[in-house]
């Protein structure tokens, strides 16, 4: 083969390389993101779930009270 020839095939493999190389950084960019997206979205419903468990204790106290109420005036 000529060095004409290997040039060419060389700078062929350098814009190949090149290419593939802004993929795989696009790619990355694309994933980091959707990991963010999701770690925010965990986050949310982390906060959400200890919201909900927080309500739930407030109504658990409250039903034990009125038990509790209720119990006293069942008894007079």
């Amino acid at each position: 083969m000529s060095e004409f020839v290997l040039q060419l095939k060389i700078a062929d493999l350098v814009a190949e390389n090149h290419r593939q190389m802004e993929r795989l950084q696009s790619q990355t960019d694309t994933s980091s993101r959707a990991s963010r997206s999701l770690e925010l979205r965990v986050q949310s419903l982390e906060h959400e779930l200890e919201l909900a468990r927080l309500e739930l204790s407030n109504t658990v106290s409250e039903y034990e009270g009125y038990k509790a109420r209720l119990s006293q005036l069942l008894s007079y």
